[in-house]
């Protein structure tokens, strides 16, 4: 019997096991992993903003993503330490003081809370959004290039290692991903049918965007563009360009697109509710004055506070499997003959990508590639048209497409769940790491729990122990004196 992967059913069926899947792998990051850095301001600021409606905290970090996560805390409704000293210091001074990682620390160890409960609730919600985005990706893919085209970039999704990682844990980075991908999504169904239903839910989607993170401001030059490049596009041939920016058309279009951009404002101020919405005012400034002050970053041995202007695009060539880089080379090359026939639907893949490439160039904070996760979305749709190539000797491309996904899921296997460390083949693999990258892109804290239960399987009781991150050994049960910056004996875990 001869199977059809067009019906309806079957492919529905597939694309709902391979979501099941991912959330299956992140339920079981999810659980393995002990809190992380960020998620410790993260969370405590979301859990104020939803029970106070004061956006005092953490003014670096917009609510939306931080408010999601902490959603499902109302059901089991953790103490807020509200009379602490960070608390009230904050109000005043949140923008020199950062009170949000002591506020976070008193959250979670000494109010009486339990930290473990209050982070499996809050990685739920990000899992469910990984899960929405994937969908999402293989819905643009399918619309733009084919089902089987869909099906492949939902592959690369599931089992990316970035992805994986970042998906697993209640930070920001996957939410803004999804926001940004789900409002260019809409603003191209604006393109294709301009209705007052459509101005007005890509108008939303924009301001939720703005909401998910700072990063994405990018989106505002991004739709300029892309609403002249349609102008372009549309222009007849006797006509000047200038004649075609000017023309009542051309005009009421723009208009529009203003519109969307007012839209998105008042979305943003209710995100807010709206007497917060000069805290987003401060948290750009905030977001300014960091960008151009600098943050301590390391690269390939060396250490800067200003950053170096490569540093996202090496560590996106040296964290991605080198089979991803590959059918990225392999899309690129053939673009010709895989783009599409609307050129404007391949902007609003392109533009995004190298837009944010750009920024990335300037910016003085280098700490993880997980900056970069928007532009992953746009990644995998563009890669996903590599199965629609045909060539004279199509079984050897078969072959060549099988290699590289199956070299591309022994990459994410061979990590797994410890996705957030993995390094590709062209540094050595995870092993050699952290000669070229700290922070975030391998360890952010996460593995009190995994140190825990390796001293129990080996009767380990006391070590020397260097920690960076916002666990507590001490709620671990791991005892431990401070390891020193000088030759000691017994067992050192760093």
């Amino acid at each position: 019997m001869k199977i059809n992967i067009e019906d309806k059913r079957l492919y529905s069926a597939i694309v709902a096991g391979l979501l099941i899947f991912l959330f299956l792998e992140l339920f079981v990051i999810a659980q393995k992993k002990s809190i992380t850095v960020d998620e410790i301001s993260h969370l405590a600021s979301g859990y104020s903003k939803l029970k106070t409606g004061d956006f005092r905290l953490n003014i670096e970090a917009t609510p939306l993503i931080e408010m999601i996560n902490s959603l499902p805390l109302l059901i089991i409704n953790p103490a807020l330490p509200l009379n602490h000293q960070s608390w009230l210091l904050a109000k005043e001074n949140e923008f020199q003081g950062q009170y949000h990682w002591e506020f976070g620390e008193e959250f979670f160890y000494n109010s009486g809370n339990n930290p473990d409960t209050i982070l499996f609730y809050a990685r739920i919600p990000i899992m469910l959004i990984s899960v929405a985005l994937g969908l999402l990706i293989f819905i643009l893919t399918k619309e733009l290039f084919g089902l089987r085209a869909g099906l492949f970039s939902l592959l690369l999704y599931i089992l990316n290692p970035t992805i994986l990682a970042h998906s697993s844990i209640a930070t920001i980075d996957i939410g803004t991903g999804f926001f940004i991908f789900l409002a260019l999504y809409i603003y191209r169904k604006f393109f294709n049918d301009i209705t007052i239903k459509n101005i007005l839910i890509a108008g939303i989607t924009l301001g939720l965007a703005l909401l998910s993170k700072f990063t994405s401001i990018f989106l505002i030059p991004v739709y300029i563009l892309l609403a002249f490049s349609y102008i372009i596009k549309k222009r007849t041939s006797n006509s000047s360009l200038t004649t075609s920016l000017l023309s009542k058309n051309s005009i009421i279009f723009l208009f529009l697109i203003f519109i969307i951009f007012i839209i998105g404002v008042i979305t943003v101020a209710l995100g807010y509710f709206v007497t917060g919405f000069p805290k987003y005012i401060d948290g750009l400034k905030y977001v300014s004055y960091h960008t151009d002050a600098g943050h301590p970053a390391y690269l390939s041995g060396e250490r800067s506070k200003t950053g170096w202007w490569y540093y996202y695009l090496f560590a996106f060539i040296i964290k991605e499997p080198t089979s991803l880089l590959l059918l990225i080379l392999f899309s690129i090359i053939f673009f010709g003959k895989l783009r599409h026939e609307n050129l404007i639907n391949e902007y609003f893949l392109l533009f995004p990508i190298f837009l944010l490439l750009i920024i990335s160039f300037f910016t003085k904070i280098n700490i993880g590639i997980r900056h970069l996760i928007p532009i992953y979305p746009f990644i995998f749709v563009f890669v996903g048209r590599a199965v629609n190539l045909r060539v004279k000797k199509q079984k050897i491309l078969a072959m060549f497409l099988g290699v590289l996904c199956v070299w591309y899921a022994l990459s994410s296997i061979s990590i797994y769940p410890d996705s957030l460390a993995y390094f590709n083949e062209l540094v050595g693999g995870p092993k050699n790491g952290p000669k070229y990258l700290l922070d975030s892109n391998i360890d952010w804290g996460q593995d009190l729990k995994g140190l825990k239960d390796y001293l129990d399987k080996n009767n380990i009781e006391e070590i020397r122990l260097g920690y960076w991150g916002k666990d507590k050994p001490e709620y671990r049960g791991i005892k431990y004196t401070q390891i020193n910056c000088y030759p000691e004996k017994g067992l050192a875990v760093v």
